[in-house]
């Protein structure tokens, strides 16, 4: 394994190493994502989406927060069109569309990011008032720390990537997020 310096810029999250037939050495990618077995074509399919709205509404409109319930209900509008038969939109893709959005303003609710009120899902489980349950699962959580983002303590510490930049500025400006660089 090869030394690290002081001076890396990056987190390492393995001690385990992969070496090449020449020679170079990386750690593992274990728990990083798999971005490479993603389906592109589906995905181009969601970014047209993306892109009309943008359009329709404005750059990044969606950015500015919705209601997870919204989102979700949404999607649910199109998964039901298209199991019926309706072709006459692109509802799998607009569905997806919703979904990311839902999932995405989960995180960021999660992360203190966006206003908990945009939380508004009722917890038909324990009987607790919409906002009170948690956006993310125990296991999206965790799959969240390879980007640095931990949920564990109020602080949520960022690096490799600058996803919501703004917004992660506007965030430590407040003192609710601490980047690390």
């Amino acid at each position: 394994m090869a030394a690290q310096t002081d001076n890396n810029t990056f987190k390492k999250l393995s001690t385990e190493e992969r070496v090449f037939s020449t020679g170079a050495q990386r750690d593992t990618s274990n728990g990083k994502g798999a971005f490479h077995w993603m389906p592109w074509t589906a995905l181009f399919l969601v970014s047209r989406i993306y892109e009309n709205g943008n359009k329709q509404r404005g750059i990044r409109n969606w950015e500015k927060g919705m209601p997870i319930s919204e989102y979700l209900d949404s999607a649910m509008r199109h998964i039901t069109r298209y199991l019926s038969g309706e072709r006459s939109e692109p509802h799998l893709s607009q569905a997806t569309w919703n979904l990311l959005g839902a999932l995405q303003t989960a995180v960021c609710v999660k992360a203190g990011l966006r206003p908990k009120e945009l939380n508004d899902l009722p917890d038909h489980y324990t009987g607790r008032e919409p906002g009170e349950i948690d956006t993310l699962s125990p296991q999206e959580a965790e799959w969240l720390k390879p980007w640095g983002i931990v949920f564990d303590t109020k602080v949520v510490e960022t690096h490799h990537t600058r996803i919501e930049e703004g917004i992660v500025e506007e965030a430590a400006k407040t003192g609710l997020l601490e980047v690390e660089d």
